[in-house]
């Protein structure tokens, strides 16, 4: 098992590029005053970016919030990542695509199953080769070549690939 995230540029081994940890601090600290006085909006600082969280804001919140928190990275060199009722901003390049061309390579892999539920997914299901299985989850446009729609039925779906794995092939 191999562990990546900060969506696909922190590997267990570490990051693949320098953070900047000074524009780092100035994105928490604008988007902190942001959400100040703003219920439900929510800051969440990772290692190498910062999520603005606005799902469990009113839709009036929420909305200003985001519109604040893009008029404000104008001035910041960061990659943008629009999800469901969220906007991240990291210091560094991310891609889960190229994550998963990284652990492909690493592990030799001949195939690769990847499972997403969100819109920054869909830079890993752009990345699937014949032979590997793309799934998302629940609702939404996608380059997947599956669908499940809960996260229960990842699970299912995992047990079905485990049991067809183990069993031995007929040819």
């Amino acid at each position: 098992v191999q562990l990546v995230g900060s969506h696909g540029a922190e590997f267990d081994t570490g990051f693949a590029h320098d953070i900047d940890s000074a524009l780092l601090q100035r994105i928490i600290d604008e988007l902190t005053a942001i959400s100040c006085g703003r219920p439900g909006v929510t800051v969440e600082p990772k290692p190498a970016s910062v999520a603005l969280h606005v799902r469990n804001a009113s839709a009036v919140d929420g909305q200003a919030a985001l519109t604040h928190a893009r008029a404000a990275a104008q001035s910041w060199e960061v990659e943008i990542t629009t999800g469901k009722e969220v906007l991240e901003f990291a210091v560094i390049s991310t891609d889960k695509g190229e994550a998963i061309d990284i652990l492909r390579e690493r592990a030799d892999a001949t195939a690769v199953v990847f499972f997403g539920d969100d819109v920054t997914d869909e830079k890993a299901f752009a990345r699937m080769r014949d032979g590997d299985v793309g799934v998302k989850v629940g609702a939404g446009d996608t380059l997947a070549g599956y669908r499940v729609e809960t996260p229960e039925d990842v699970t299912a779906a995992l047990e079905l690939l485990n049991t067809s794995r183990a069993q031995p092939s007929k040819r």
